[in-house]
């Protein structure tokens, strides 16, 4: 299976090892089955944190290139502070939880994770999850930059359409 992203192509899983992980859980003493299944799935450096720990000063302290949440019941307000975090980071988030209600779904959404997985953590799935959320992250990426180059044409040519009417 081949992908191929912002910096470069990969077959499968081989992309975790070049990520530093950041894995971010409502109960670190029991994170171990899913920094496992990440340290299976190819990710060669895993570093675990609470949720009441400072997530923004952790992820400007080091270079991650993936953000896995673990929360068990996350609310909608956990994820509207949480957007407010991540708003200037651009980074992919994974969010594996119990939380089933479709308005916290859409408010993890929101914030900017690209895959939300619900009750399942074999170790067996997480490397095609990773695989899907870096794929869908790159290709928000790449849309919101040809966005953002489709606004800038628009405003040039109104700006020659002005100069033109006068």
């Amino acid at each position: 299976m081949f992908y191929q992203f912002e910096f470069g192509l990969i077959i499968g899983g081989a992309i975790l090892a070049d990520l530093k992980v950041l894995l971010v859980s409502d109960d670190v003493d029991n994170a171990g089955t899913l920094k496992s299944g990440l340290s299976q799935s190819g990710a060669n450096y895993v570093d675990v944190m609470s949720v009441s720990e400072d997530l923004l000063s952790k992820l400007s302290s080091d270079d991650y290139g993936l953000l896995v949440l673990e929360c068990k019941f996350p609310t909608e307000r956990f994820f509207e502070a949480f957007a407010d975090i991540c708003g200037a980071i651009e980074i992919p988030i994974i969010c594996f939880s119990n939380e089933r209600d479709s308005r916290v779904i859409a408010k993890s959404v929101e914030a900017g994770v690209v895959s939300y997985i619900v009750d399942d953590k074999s170790i067996s799935r997480i490397q095609p999850i990773v695989d899907v959320a870096l794929a869908r992250f790159n290709e928000r990426k790449s849309l919101k930059k040809e966005l953002a180059q489709l606004k800038d044409k628009l405003a040039k040519r109104a700006l020659i359409e002005k100069q033109k009417a006068c």
